[in-house]
């Protein structure tokens, strides 16, 4: 992440020039799949077009540059992660399907994505690991767990497996909405707590 001071040359003129350049110079230092800039109070109050920073930053960029389309002024961090992460796996579906990169053939056998694991969580990783447990005894593959541990590039993926699982009601549930909109996949987001009669 990268912080910069407001001073009154950016309130007289707006920090555009200075957004662009952090933006090619962290893609120039750190190679990163992928860039996303978010809003904050300052350039809201400024009132400036992020979007037309990240349209410039992806013409020099190698990197991916997206735009949180969030207002932090209605919502908290976790639904602003919510929304960022529909955004994001939003961004590189369209992206793979435009390219004809996107296989939406299922799995041979049964599979689930979990989406919504990530660090910030308190009990994620235990979480994870018992709804790992959990899924290999009912005999489901594992497609992808987003965001934790996840890759942009495995996104294209998602489509594959046959449902999605959303653990917390937090984070999760839009991607989780958006796949089933646009590829028909179906989901749970009532969290397991356990295997009956097996």
């Amino acid at each position: 992440a990268t912080a910069s001071i407001v001073d009154r040359h950016v309130l007289a003129r707006g920090s555009q020039e200075r957004v662009v350049d952090n933006i090619i110079r962290k893609d120039k230092e750190e190679r990163p799949d992928l860039i996303i800039l978010t809003p904050t109070c300052t350039s809201s109050i400024l009132q400036e077009d992020l979007q037309n920073f990240v349209d410039r930053a992806s013409i020099i960029s190698d990197s991916n540059v997206i735009f949180a389309d969030v207002d932090h002024y209605q919502v908290n961090e976790i639904q602003a992660a919510d929304r960022t992460l529909e955004q994001v796996v939003r961004y590189y579906l369209d992206r793979c399907h435009r390219q004809k990169k996107l296989d939406k053939f299922l799995t041979d056998a049964p599979s689930v994505n979990i989406i919504g694991i990530f660090t910030l969580g308190f009990h994620n990783q235990h979480d994870c690991r018992e709804l790992r447990r959990l899924l290999r005894d009912l005999d489901i593959e594992i497609n992808q767990i987003i965001p934790e541990g996840g890759s942009v590039e495995d996104l294209k993926n998602l489509p594959k497996a046959w449902f999605n699982l959303i653990p917390y009601r937090e984070v999760g549930l839009m991607t989780a909405m958006y796949l089933n909109k646009e590829y028909g996949m179906p989901y749970i987001s009532t969290a397991p707590m356990g295997a009956v009669d097996m």
